[in-house]
């Protein structure tokens, strides 16, 4: 509902908290910077109902001892002694860089008939990988999220976040504002649902 002066929302009518209180969420890159990040503002600071983290097994360890060990960081201090947020998050085994995120078929069913919003924060970073490694988990990894997508009966959101490197360029003291910025395809408008199409 807008507001009959300017368009505005009125204040109060949306509210990320309000979005989501009691929602499935799946998050990528729960390991990275950003994910960890993203991971502790949603069990500190909304009543999310559940959180699936998208993890793969490394160095002989499983995803939920992987996520055992994730909760044990220092970011996590403010959460992790309480059972009650901690019991809200699961390890779903998967990788970015395989077809299908490397879900299993009863784990991908989980998803699409759960999530209701999807954080996808991971990303390949290391600046020193061959072109075909950083498409695999960047591009091909985004494009079988958006595919899982389309695929959540009850869907509400996807996010898509940058890693936390991509203003490098600029002078440590800068300040980076956020702007949205329109969807175009050249010097064409389009809508979101133009871009989400794959396939």
């Amino acid at each position: 509902m807008l507001a009959a002066a300017g368009g505005r929302m009125p204040p109060g009518a949306y509210s990320i908290r309000s979005q989501f209180r009691g929602a499935t969420v799946l998050l990528t890159g729960a390991t990275g910077y950003v994910g960890g990040l993203v991971l502790e503002a949603l069990l500190r600071t909304t009543d999310v109902g559940r959180v699936l983290v998208l993890l793969r097994p490394k160095a002989g360890a499983a995803p939920d001892a992987r996520l055992a060990q994730l909760l044990q960081a220092s970011i996590f201090r403010k959460v992790r002694d309480d059972r009650h947020l901690i019991a809200k998050v699961s390890a779903v085994a998967g990788d970015i860089s395989l077809p299908n995120l490397g879900l299993s078929d009863l784990d991908r069913d989980l998803v699409a008939s759960k999530v209701q919003i999807i954080l996808h924060c991971a990303a390949d970073i290391r600046l020193e990988v061959d072109i075909q490694t950083a498409l695999a988990s960047n591009y091909l990894g985004t494009r079988a999220v958006l595919e899982l997508a389309r695929r959540c009966k009850g869907l509400r959101a996807l996010v898509h976040t940058s890693s936390a490197f991509v203003n490098m360029n600029r002078p440590r003291s800068s300040v980076v504002g956020e702007r949205l910025y329109p969807l175009t395809h050249g010097r064409r408008a389009v809508g979101p649902e133009e871009v989400v199409q794959v396939g």
